[in-house]
């Protein structure tokens, strides 16, 4: 009985154990997500804060085509860079919850066994 109570408090640790580094994956992906959201809202910001400066000097349609298009381009790569950093923070959370899964079958697995 001792023994059994004993396996039952050492399961329920390893299931909290387990819970809490679930929890702290989804923080770290939280947290990596929304800085890529401010990260945007600051490229945005500087965009639009770029253009205004740049706009303000301008004396030509030519030179107007011309700065909006370099602007659009800054814009354009740090978007597709934004967006690169996105993904791979989405594939190292793929990674990171299927190993915590695959982690937390195997000890339900054990578990829950049931002996004849």
């Amino acid at each position: 009985m001792q023994a059994d109570m004993q396996k039952l408090n050492e399961t329920g640790k390893t299931m909290m154990d387990s819970m809490k580094q679930l929890g702290d994956i989804n923080v770290n992906i939280l947290a990596s997500l929304g800085q890529q959201q401010m990260d945007m809202v600051g490229i945005y910001l500087e965009s639009g804060n770029k253009q205004l400066q740049a706009m303000g000097g301008v004396k030509d349609l030519s030179s107007a085509v011309s700065t909006q298009t370099q602007l659009a381009e800054d814009l354009s790569k740090k978007t597709i860079n934004n967006a690169s950093v996105t993904m791979d923070i989405l594939a190292d959370a793929k990674g990171q919850l299927t190993s915590w899964t695959e982690k937390w079958m195997e000890l339900n697995a054990s578990v829950w066994q049931v002996k004849a």
